[in-house]
């Protein structure tokens, strides 16, 4: 027996997710339910953020049928001006981790130096400690 989802209004525009992981885009494509299974949206594009052949999280083929999973939807009854609004939202949220990563490291470089020459200090140490016990150990 398949595992179906609730229905979706056909005809609706659902925003699709795209890759899980934080490098893909969380609102990838707007499309349009043109008839759905228990866990699949056959779609028509509406608009993407991917420009070009592939879109993330869109299966299949324009002259065969594409398609999302159900799971992959993250808001249905959307609009093109919701979807606009939660792509910029988004490439906002990115510019802003991304300058928070530059601050951090920029923070961080002076502590990281300071463990490094630590380290160079002791290993440098070390092998004057060997020097010296090899020397003793010869006289």
């Amino acid at each position: 027996m398949e595992n179906t989802l609730p229905p979706i209004e056909l005809g609706s525009l659902v925003i699709v997710r795209g890759g899980t992981n934080h490098q893909h885009s969380k609102f990838e494509s707007l499309c349009r339910v043109i008839r759905q299974t228990g866990k699949r949206c056959y779609v028509e594009l509406v608009e993407a953020r991917s420009r070009g052949g592939f879109v993330d999280g869109v299966h299949g083929y324009e002259d065969t049928g594409q398609y999302v999973n159900k799971t992959d939807i993250m808001v249905e009854s959307a609009t093109i001006m919701l979807f606009r609004k939660l792509v910029e939202l988004e490439k906002q949220q990115k510019e802003w981790l991304a300058a928070l990563s530059r601050q951090e490291e920029e923070e961080l470089a002076p502590i990281h130096k300071r463990f490094v020459d630590r380290r160079v200090q002791r290993f440098a140490q070390f092998d004057d400690e060997v020097g010296v016990m090899v020397k003793a150990e010869h006289k």
